[in-house]
């Protein structure tokens, strides 16, 4: 039997002679021995040795590829450690890498950039589970459309840069870019009207404001002048736009609203306003019992002065030019002049 030394110079001179890998494996050398004289990765695949064998073996990454095995011949049936990763990236491109079958996940965790993983194929689906987001997606050239179709939100593109216009071209609604912050105002500016964001949900306090959409505008678009008013809309808007006390009232605004809209008692009362309505509205009593269709005469045989029924006409800019002309005679009985 020949010691390890005396082994090793046979072995040298026959690997010399020509002998192959297999040849002499059939004459009991070991691989780990023929390894050690000089035979190469190539010599062992030649000799049909898998390349998890050369592997296990020894042999270098870059060696087995040399040899001419690929990334999913080394793999083999088990699963790559992150280390075993490192060294596959350092001898195969990602592309390569991907034809073995590993995902853009591992991939990334050992260091292979968006760039160079679009590059080798992956789809946007794989790049999104590796962890990619919006921001990065957009920077190798993924569009709106694609995103969306993959799960990304309105909200997730917008921070990842893109615009309310490339939002909307994707086919994302506004309510849908509005749970994304969106502003009412940056829609309106894109181009949506406001009969539009009524459809999808848009209440008139949404719309309101120094730069949102006027009342006329509003209202064409179907918001009811109680919607316009708890958007904020005042009752001088209102009447601008063409609604009147009646119309008002008709949209079942109280007399206490109406009252603080600037309404007098006797345009409430005009359009149907009970008395009791009047109170309850917090009209003062005198002005309510002023407005009851009594004359000035009768008033003041009721207790009223001549200076409380002015301050009554006062509060009432819309008294009627009979009360006045009343008021005015009735001052010629007064022992002091009335002063209207």
């Amino acid at each position: 039997r020949l010691g390890l030394k005396e082994a090793t110079v046979l072995l040298t001179e026959l690997k010399s002679s020509g002998f192959s890998v297999g040849e002499l494996q059939e004459c009991g050398f070991s691989n780990s021995m023929l390894k050690q004289v000089g035979f190469t990765a190539r010599d062992f695949k030649e000799s049909d040795a898998s390349a998890v064998e050369l592997r296990d073996l020894g042999f270098s990454f870059e060696a087995l590829k040399e040899a001419g095995f690929t990334a999913k011949d080394i793999k083999g049936p088990g699963q790559w450690d992150k280390e075993a990763l490192r060294d596959l990236k350092r001898a195969f491109t990602a592309k390569e890498l991907k034809a073995s079958g590993l995902t853009a996940t591992e991939l990334r965790e050992v260091g292979f950039t968006l760039k160079e993983l679009e590059a080798a194929g992956y789809g946007l689906k794989e790049l999104n589970a590796a962890g990619f987001n919006a921001f990065d997606l957009r920077s190798v050239g993924f569009k709106t459309g694609g995103l969306k179709v993959v799960g990304f939100t309105a909200g997730d593109l917008k921070r990842g840069g893109f615009s309310v216009g490339e939002l909307m071209e994707a086919g994302f609604t506004a309510q849908q870019m509005r749970s994304g912050g969106v502003s009412p105002i940056e829609l309106r500016e894109c181009g949506f009207s406001a009969s539009q964001l009524r459809s999808e949900g848009f209440e008139a306090k949404d719309l309101t404001g120094p730069e949102g959409f006027s009342a006329a505008e509003l209202n064409a678009a179907g918001y009811q002048p109680r919607d316009l008013f708890a958007g904020g809309v005042t009752f001088e808007d209102l009447k601008a736009i063409g609604y009147n006390c009646r119309a008002l009232r008709a949209e079942g605004f109280t007399s206490s609203e109406l009252r603080l809209g600037g309404f007098s008692a006797k345009e409430l009362r005009q359009v149907g306003c009970t008395l009791d309505e009047l109170t309850a509205g917090g009209y003062p009593a005198l002005v309510v019992e002023a407005v009851d269709g009594r004359s000035a005469i009768s008033l003041k045989t009721a207790g009223f002065t001549a200076e409380t029924l002015v301050l009554v006409l006062q509060s009432e800019p819309c008294g009627c030019a009979v009360a006045f002309w009343s008021l005015l005679l009735l001052s010629y009985s007064s022992p002091t002049p009335l002063l209207l």
